[in-house]
């Protein structure tokens, strides 16, 4: 288990990217900026209840108003809702950007959807063991 320290308020881009093998990290309150793919190495992430820049819902970090999705635990189900239509897993409609390695490899649902509205994916932001990913067409 990793604890950032109190007065730590960045995670650089990269800085628990693969090489690091830990069983959770926890992000205090103090954290105002997390770098793109800080947790490409991550197993499971926690975050302060006092933090007010990010939120946590369902194992999944996102930034405060949900409109960023930075992460999601390797060790629990997705927080956006199981369509039975297509029997997969779909990103909730509040997310506007997937950040990179938000998946990582750890990620080995059979099936996701992403939705309308989404502006941007970062660099392997889905890279986990998808065999089908449906990418809206207003995609850019």
């Amino acid at each position: 288990e990793i604890r950032i320290p109190a007065n730590v308020t960045e995670i650089g881009e990269n800085a628990f990217n693969n090489g690091i093998h830990f069983s959770e990290l926890h992000i205090p309150a103090s954290v105002k900026v997390i770098g793109e793919g800080a947790f490409a190495g991550a197993y499971s992430l926690t975050l302060d209840s006092e933090n007010t820049d990010f939120c946590m819902k369902n194992g999944v970090l996102y930034n405060a108003d949900r409109t960023v999705m930075l992460y999601v635990n390797r060790d629990q189900k997705h927080d956006g809702t199981y369509d039975n239509t297509f029997s997969a897993l779909k990103v909730p409609d509040t997310v506007k950007r997937i950040g990179s390695y938000a998946y990582g490899d750890n990620y080995t649902e059979e099936k996701l959807i992403i939705p309308e509205g989404i502006e941007e994916l970062g660099d392997y932001a889905v890279s986990g063991e998808f065999t089908n990913v449906v990418i809206p067409s207003t995609s850019d």
